[in-house]
């Protein structure tokens, strides 16, 4: 039996594992929000204000997925220079604070992608009741046109 022409540690392996891990669901997320989009163009029934939200929304995401494509090669890289960071504690700290500052610009991408999401939902809301409204309205007046064409006709 050939040897790897790497060794890996026992220590070593849960962050590449973890990396692994994120490089996985950073090229699901690019890939679904590939698809999403194809869809999105294919299917052009969606309104201009529609269109801008869905646009929105899948960049977001993808900011998303390249946070986490990052993330996924700096923790194991991290890891993986332990030795340069045993004698440069400055630059230690400066690289983890880095990381951490990517993990908090993906949560704040995702909270914000989240609320915009909420806002057009509620404004997609109020867009149907007041045309459910406009359609009601309609059906009274139809209605009432006919039942007065009717006692018309049944007068005559």
């Amino acid at each position: 039996m050939m040897p790897l022409p790497v060794r890996v540690d026992v220590d070593n392996l849960p962050p590449l594992i973890v990396g692994g891990l994120l490089l996985l669901a950073a090229a699901f997320m690019a890939l679904k929000q590939w698809w999403a989009h194809r869809r999105l163009v294919e299917n052009m029934k969606v309104n201009e204000v529609g269109y801008q939200i869905a646009e929105r929304q899948i960049r977001h995401r993808l900011a998303v997925g390249v946070l986490l494509f990052v993330l996924a090669i700096a923790i194991p890289l991290g890891d993986q220079l332990d030795f340069f960071f045993r004698a440069r504690p400055g630059v230690f700290f400066s690289y983890w604070m880095g990381v951490l500052l990517l993990v908090f610009a993906m949560v704040v991408i995702a909270l914000g992608d989240i609320l915009s999401t909420l806002a057009a939902a509620r404004l997609s809301q109020v867009d149907l009741r007041r045309e459910r409204q406009e359609l009601e309205e309609e059906i009274r007046r139809f209605r009432a046109q006919r039942n007065a064409a009717d006692e018309k006709h049944d007068e005559s």
